[in-house]
Formats: structure tokens, sequence, C-alpha cells
């Protein structure tokens, strides 16, 4: 897994800012773990031979919108 961020110069120059790195990256990577199982059944559900594609729900929508933007900055 990659991480990626933006963080204040004041926050990098902090004397305990290797500290606090390890510490997000830590917890970034706990969570990723306790998400692993329920995401890699989802995928093997849409994997299903029953399945097919649908609309999107009104939740979807925006994070679908938002995706095509930056893709289109991207790949411009």
């Amino acid at each position: 897994m990659t991480y990626g961020g933006g963080l204040a110069p004041e926050f990098r120059e902090d004397p305990d800012a290797e500290k606090h790195f390890a510490a997000l990256k830590g917890l970034l990577d706990d969570v990723n773990a306790e998400d692993k199982g329920c995401t890699e059944k989802v995928f093997r559900g849409l994997m299903g031979a029953m399945t097919a594609p649908g609309h999107l729900s009104h939740l979807e929508r925006p994070n679908f919108e938002f995706a095509q933007y930056i893709l289109s900055k991207v790949d411009a």
C-alpha cells in the first residue's frame, strides 16, 4: 500500500515528526488489515456468476463524478 499526502512545513520540521509518521503509518496499516477481509468478500461477490452491473446508488454518484473529474485532469 502506498500512502500520499501533504503536510505543513511546521509538521515536517517538528523534532518528533518521524515518530508521528510512524504512528500514522501504523494506524493506516492496521485499518487496511482490518478492511482487507471485507473488501475481498465484496470483490468475490461482485465476480459471482449471477452478478451484472447496475445503476450507481445516490451515495456512489458523487464519488464517481469526482473520480471522472480527477481523471479528466490527469489524462489531459
